[in-house]
């Protein structure tokens, strides 16, 4: 909510922008899209986008130049994360992929053994943010998604105890940083 109130002059500003040339604007944390219904030249797309980097730049961040792009009719459209092409969002393949490479590798390798594969030195962080993307996932598309969480009970099955002890730990290390106070 603060970010939003921080940004809010400068959605106003883009948002003008986007109704002179007809675009729909929407804004998701720091990923910016202007959507065009009709057909424009890449003249006047270059003309939105030079607009937009210049409000931007004046609210003091910078434009990433690497993620900005036009698409055109028929593209494949990408928004945080999501294929936009369609009237209903959908995951990525590469979203999908890393869903079920981490279940089959937790599966034929052990948590430990994929989370130090993946070079992380908390098991319980990785396996955090696995539990998170599926939460996404089944966000997006929740027959997918209910399916990699029931997987993901499935495979740390036999490592319940195992999560149970690092839970401990983790939460004791964390009180004992404070213990002083």
């Amino acid at each position: 909510m603060l970010a939003n109130f921080v940004v809010a002059p400068m959605d106003e500003e883009i948002q003008d922008i986007a109704d002179t040339f007809g675009a729909a604007y929407s804004r998701y944390a720091d990923d910016i899209v202007l959507s065009l219904d009709r057909t424009a030249d890449r003249a006047v797309c270059q003309e939105i986008i030079s607009a937009v980097a210049r409000v931007v730049t004046h609210a003091g961040f910078r434009v990433n130049r690497v993620k900005s792009h036009i698409s055109g009719p028929g593209a494949r459209k990408v928004v945080t994360g999501l294929v936009v092409n369609d009237a209903v969002p959908r995951l990525t393949k590469v979203v999908k992929d890393e869903i079920e490479l981490a279940l089959y590798h937790i599966k034929k390798h052990g948590l430990l053994s994929h989370a130090s594969r993946r070079h992380s030195s908390d098991p319980l962080g990785y396996l955090n943010h696995l539990t998170g993307l599926i939460h996404f996932a089944r966000s997006v598309d929740h027959a997918y998604g209910a399916r990699a969480m029931e997987q993901l009970n499935s495979v740390l099955k036999p490592y319940s105890e195992m999560i149970q002890m690092l839970r401990t730990l983790n939460a004791t290390s964390i009180n004992s940083k404070y213990a002083f106070l």
